[in-house]
């Protein structure tokens, strides 16, 4: 079987903007999804537009196995139309005055005359819009439009999808309930993908690997969970969504358990690094155990880290509640509304955290 696997070289440079630079693989024989997440401005959106040849690095090489799509040394670009992409920009693009029908024949100009109308025919049925052949975008809801846009999208057998932000446009709740949809439509659909999106929710849900883009730059790339937990730097902590970075110094180091001073407290971790070296820990807020300031239960042998404190602020944060908490330096634990009640949360409240020390994370 020939070499499926997508490589991606590239850097665009603008006169008065970032340089935005690329650096993954995605293996196309896989119907896997590759999330391209990072705050707005961060390059994500180039990185697609150059991947579906409506944009042009400046330097590079885009290739599938041998088969070249771009190189910057030569001078060759494969022109769009050659490379069997499906792409949805942001807002889905739908054609206002077109049926279901023909908004989803139009992506079958590829396919073989005497093919389109069953392949049509075939998408609007595995899409699940049989009925719904006649109505025009206005007369379909959010998540209608988003499987038209789909498989329009799908209709000329590409081999690899671009979405950009596709959820973005719509409220709160519609894009919510579309996110887990969306992965089961990837999935029935058997095609690779690239997601665009600057939402942690939808790049957990929808990701099988993610590349963290840092001001213009790929900076960590590897499975969702992987990246999410175990970021590479403090600037990829911050952009997944860290919600304690901070600056450690290692005190003691003995078969792969780590002690350090952070501020005024000390965590165990584990790891091995030399003693006096200066680290980064992270601490993701949903593994952080809050108790009373009695300490209720023992302390289990896994978690190694109670940290007596005061807690400092409490901020809503959809179903979970934010507490913040001054344990000899800054934390934050995510805890739901009726552990809140029933430990009597409130600001200037004592309490004590626990962090199971393979829930601390050291950077550098």
């Amino acid at each position: 079987m020939a070499d499926q696997t997508l490589s991606v070289e590239l850097e665009r440079t603008y006169p008065r903007g970032p340089s935005i630079r690329a650096s993954f693989e995605l293996n196309l024989a896989t119907a896997q999804t590759l999330i391209l997440f990072g705050p707005s401005g961060a390059g994500k959106t180039t990185i697609l537009r150059c991947l579906a040849g409506l944009d042009q690095a400046d330097r590079g090489r885009i290739a599938i196995g041998p088969e070249r799509w771009f190189d910057g040394q030569s001078g060759f670009r494969l022109p769009p139309q050659r490379r069997r992409v499906g792409y949805l920009p942001q807002g889905l693009a739908l054609f206002p005055h077109l049926d279901v029908r023909a908004n989803v024949a139009f992506g079958a100009a590829a396919v073989p005359a005497s093919e389109r109308p069953a392949r049509v025919a075939e998408l609007i049925d595995l899409l699940g819009l049989a009925g719904l052949e006649h109505r025009r975008p206005g007369q379909l809801s959010a998540g209608q439009r988003q499987r038209v846009a789909l498989a329009r999208a799908l209709c000329r057998r590409p081999r690899l999808l671009l979405l950009d932000e596709p959820l973005s446009a719509l409220d709160t709740p519609t894009r919510e309930a579309l996110r887990t949809e969306l992965r089961h439509l990837l999935r029935v659909g058997g095609v690779p993908a690239l997601i665009v999106t600057h939402d942690r929710s939808e790049a957990l849900v929808l990701g099988d690997r993610v590349a963290v883009m840092v001001e213009g730059s790929a900076r960590q790339v590897g499975p969702t969970l992987e990246v999410f937990d175990r970021p590479a730097d403090e600037a990829v902590a911050r952009i997944v969504g860290v919600e304690t970075v901070m600056p450690a110094t290692v005190i003691d180091s003995s078969e792969g358990l780590l002690r350090l001073r952070v501020g005024e407290a000390e965590l165990s971790a584990l790891g091995e690094r030399p003693v006096g070296a200066s680290v980064l820990v992270s601490i993701r807020a949903e593994d952080v155990i809050l108790l009373g300031a009695s300490g209720g239960t023992p302390t289990p042998v896994s978690a190694r880290n109670r940290l007596p404190g005061r807690v400092i602020s409490i901020e809503p944060a959809g179903s979970l509640v934010r507490v913040r908490i001054d344990c000899g330096f800054p934390l934050v634990a995510a805890v739901t509304r009726p552990a809140l009640e029933e430990l009597d949360l409130r600001t200037g409240a004592a309490v004590a955290a626990m962090v199971k020390a393979p829930s601390v994370h050291v950077i550098g």
